[in-house]
C-alpha cells in the first residue's frame, strides 16, 4: 500500500483527511490542486517555507502519480556474419552483446549477462535473488570475457576505451575521459551510453552547450532512457533553459521514480519555475513569495507534467530498438576455442561449467572434488567459503551453449563421458560391481543411519551419490589391521541409500540420513578420488526349504517373543535406539522369500552391537534359521541379568 513519506514536514499538522485529498488528487493527476494543498495558509509566505512545501510535493509526486507502463528499450545487435554467435553472446537483458559478463548464482542453470544488467539484485533472466554483497564481490567470467576478446574484438575494444573512460571521469581527468569517449564514439557513432557519458564529462568541464548536444543524441538514439533525459536536463539547467531543464527531469521521474538526483533537481527547478511566475527566468532576490504568482505558474507546470506523459507514452506505443552492426571474426579456430573452454583441472572441454565469485569456470563435478577438501579457488587461490556455504551451483547456459555451437564433437563426446561416469556409480546388479566404500562400522538392512560427514573425501562421495541420482553406498567397518599391513575394511558391508535431502553446514559439513540396504561380500579394494572402493559381490539368504517351513516359523515365534519381552523389560532404557533405529518391527512372514530375510533380526544385531555384543558375523550368514538362533543366547541372558538387577535393587 502506499504510504505518505515519513519525512513530511510541513503537512504533519494538517489533518490526516487532507493528506488523503493530496494522495488522491495525485492520483487523478492533478498536479495543480496537488500542489496548493502543500502551500500552507496565507497570501505570503516565506521562501524556506516555500522550499519545504516544494520538497513536500517532490516526494508525493514520485509516490502517488500514476507510473506509465513503458516498454524496455533493447538493443538488437545484427551481425554481418556469425548470427548464432551473436545470439549466444547476446544479454538476456538489455539485448547487446554481453559487457563485463558477469555469470549469476542462480540455483539450477546459470544466466550470464552485463554487469549493469545485474545490479539490480537479482537475476533478469529467472528473477533469482542476489545479494548486492555477492554482486559487488564477483569478478568477470574469464572464461567468457575471453571468448568475446577472440570472437568481438572491435566491440571488447569499444567497451575497453568506455571503461578507461568512466575510469579518468572518476579520477578528475575530464578532458581525457572526453578523448576516450570520442575515440570509441567514431567506431561506434550510435551509442547512447558513450553519448550519455562525453555529455556528463563536458558538464564537468563547463561546456553546456556541447554537453547538450551529446544529451540530445543520446534521448534521440534511446527516447525511454532515463540517464539520457537527465543528462540533458543537467545540461538545460546550465545554459539557464529553466523550462526545458524541467521538462527532461519531469520525464526523467516519469520513466524512473528512484534517482535521487532527479528529485533533488526537480525541487531545485520547481523553486525557480514556480517562483518567477512561470516565466523560467528567475525573479530578483526576494524573501516573500505570494500565493497569487505561484497558482499562475502551477497552471503552467500541469500541462507540462501532462505533455510529458502523453509524449511518453507515445513513444511507449512505438515499438523500438537500437540496431547494431557487428563483425563477428568467424576465422577463429577451434582449437584456439578448445583451449579458452577447457577446464583446467580435468584438461577436458568444460561440462556443466560452475563459475563462484572469483570468475574462473571448471567443470561442476571438478570443481565439487577440489572444494571437498580446500575451499579455494584452483587457480587464483581465492577463498570460496562463502560461495560454497551457498549450496548454489548452478552451471553456465552460456559456457554450455558455446561448446555445443563451436565443438559439436568434442561436447557430445563429453556427455557420453560424463554418462558413463555416472553409469560407474550406479551399476548395481547381482554381478560383481563396483561400489564406493565409506568406511566407518557395521550396518544393518531395513535399519536407519544417521551420518555427520566432515571428512572431504566422504563429502565428495556423499556429493556423487546424490548427483548421479542412485543415492548409494557402501558401509564397510573399520578393521584395526590396516595399520600392520592388513585389509583396510570389513570383507563384508551393507549398503546404504541416502532418504532424505542432504543438509550442508557453511564449514563444509554435511548431515546425511540413510537406510540399510542389501548386503555383500568385498572381492577386491580399489581407490577413487580419495575414497576407498571394492568390487563386491551382493549376499542373499537361502529359501527355507518346505520341509523346514514349520519349524522355523515355530523358532522365530519362539526368539521374537524373547525379544520383544526383553524390548519390553529395557523400555526405558530402550529410548535412545528407538530414536535412532526407529521402533521394534514386525514379525516377518517366512512364507515370503526376501533376499535379506527378517527386519527384526537387524533391529535386533544393531542393539546388540551397540551393548558391545559381537554381531558383524551375522551379515554375511545366508541361513535365516541360524540368523535367529545368533540371538537366542544373548537375549536369554539378557533377560535374566535384568531380572538378577530388579531384585538386587529390591533387596
Amino acid at each position: 500500500m502506499l504510504a505518505f513519506p515519513a519525512s513530511f514536514s510541513t503537512m504533519d499538522s494538517r489533518s490526516s483527511v487532507t493528506k488523503l485529498e493530496l494522495k488522491r488528487l495525485l492520483m487523478m493527476g492533478n498536479v495543480k490542486d496537488a500542489f496548493l494543498l502543500t502551500l500552507p495558509d496565507g497570501d505570503v509566505f516565506s521562501e524556506s517555507v516555500f522550499e519545504d512545501a516544494i520538497e513536500n510535493f517532490v516526494r508525493c509526486f514520485v509516490i502517488f502519480y500514476p507510473r506509465l507502463d513503458l516498454p524496455t528499450l533493447k538493443s538488437v545487435p545484427i551481425a554481418v556474419s556469425g548470427d548464432a554467435v551473436v545470439d549466444l553472446f547476446s544479454c538476456r537483458a538489455c539485448g547487446k552483446i554481453v559487457e563485463d559478463p558477469l555469470t549469476l548464482p542462480c540455483p539450477e542453470v546459470s544466466h550470464t549477462v552485463c554487469r549493469g544488467c545485474a545490479a539490480a539484485g537479482s537475476c533478469p533472466v529467472c528473477e533469482h535473488r542476489v545479494p548486492a554483497t555477492s554482486l559487488s564481490d564477483r569478478k568477470t567470467t574469464f572464461a567468457i570475457q575471453r571468448l568475446l576478446e577472440a570472437l568481438f574484438p572491435e566491440q571488447v575494444a569499444i567497451y575497453g576505451m568506455r571503461k578507461d573512460g568512466n575510469r579518468l571521469l572518476k579520477a578528475g581527468d575530464f578532458a581525457g575521459a572526453v578523448d576516450k569517449y570520442s575515440a570509441a564514439l567514431e567506431k561506434d557513432g550510435k551509442d547512447a551510453v558513450l553519448f550519455s557519458n562525453r555529455s556528463h564529462a563536458f558538464l564537468l568541464l563547463k561546456e553546456p552547450t556541447r554537453a547538450l548536444a551529446d544529451a540530445a543524441q543520446a534521448v534521440s538514439l534511446e527516447p525511454l532512457w532515463a540517464k539520457a533525459y537527465f543528462r540533458k536536463a543537467g545540461a538545460l539547467f546550465e545554459t539557464g533553459d529553466i523550462v526545458g531543464s524541467l521538462n527532461s527531469v519531469v520525464r526523467v521521474l516519469l520513466i524512473d521514480r528512484d534517482v535521487q538526483a532527479a528529485r533533488d533537481l526537480l525541487v531545485k527547478l520547481l523553486f525557480k519555475f514556480l517562483h518567477s511566475s512561470g516565466g523560467g527566468a528567475g525573479l530578483p532576490a526576494v524573501e516573500a513569495v505570494r500565493h497569487s504568482e505561484v497558482i499562475v505558474a502551477l497552471d503552467r507546470f500541469g500541462e507540462l507534467v501532462e505533455q510529458c506523459r502523453r509524449s511518453l507514452q507515445d513513444l511507449g506505443a512505438i515499438e523500438r530498438s537500437v540496431v547494431t552492426k557487428l563483425v563477428v571474426r568467424m576465422d577463429i579456430s577451434s582449437e584456439k576455442v578448445e583451449e579458452l573452454l577447457t577446464c583446467t583441472l580435468c584438461y577436458r572441454i568444460l561440462y556443466q561449467a560452475v563459475t563462484p565469485d572469483c570468475g574462473h569456470s571448471f567443470c561442476k563435478t571438478c570443481l565439487h572434488r577440489v572444494l571437498d577438501f580446500k575451499p579455494r579457488c584452483p587457480e587464483c587461490r581465492q577463498d570460496l567459503s562463502s560461495f560454497l556455504a551457498t549450496r548454489i551451483f548452478g552451471w553456465s547456459e552460456m559456457i554450455d551453449k558455446c561448446s555445443m555451437l563451436f565443438l559439436p564433437q568434442r561436447y557430445e563426446e563429453r556427455i557420453r563421458e560424463h554418462a558413463a561416469e555416472i553409469r560407474s556409480l550406479t551399476a548395481l546388479s547381482d554381478d560383481e560391481v563396483e561400489v564406493a566404500i565409506f568406511v566407518l562400522t557395521t550396518v544393518w538392512p531395513g535399519i536407519p543411519f544417521f551420518l555427520n560427514v566432515f571428512e572431504p573425501r566422504y563429502r565428495l562421495m556423499i556429493r556423487q551419490a546424490t548427483e548421479s541420482g542412485s543415492n548409494l553406498f557402501g558401509m564397510c567397518e573399520y578393521t584395526e589391521n590396516r595399520l600392520t599391513g592388513g585389509a583396510p575394511f570389513a570383507g563384508v558391508g551393507t549398503m546404504l541409500k541416502i532418504t532424505q535431502e542432504v543438509e550442508y553446514s557453511e564449514d563444509g559439513r554435511c548431515f546425511v540420513q540413510t537406510i540399510g540396504q542389501r548386503r555383500f561380500t568385498v572381492l577386491s579394494r580399489g581407490m577413487r578420488d580419495g575414497y576407498h572402493t571394492a568390487k563386491v559381490k551382493f549376499i542373499k539368504d537361502s529359501p527355507i526349504a518346505a520341509e523346514r517351513l514349520s519349524a522355523a516359523i515355530a523358532l522365530q515365534d519362539e526368539i521374537y517373543s524373547k525379544v520383544h519381552a526383553w524390548v519390553h523389560l529395557r523400555q526405558h532404557d530402550m529410548r535412545t535406539f528407538f530414536e535412532h533405529y526407529g521402533p521394534f518391527p514386525d514379525k516377518a512372514d517366512l512364507t515370503v522369500y526376501t533376499v535379506d530375510g527378517p527386519t527384526w533380526i537387524w533391529w535386533t544385531a544393531a542393539v546388540a552391537s551397540t551393548l558391545g555384543v559381537q554381531t558383524a558375523d551375522t551379515l554375511a550368514e545366508t541361513n535365516v534359521e541360524t540368523r535367529i538362533r545368533y540371538f537366542d543366547d544373548f537375549v536369554t541372558s539378557e533377560i535374566i541379568l535384568h531380572r538378577i538387577n530388579a531384585l538386587h535393587d529390591f533387596a
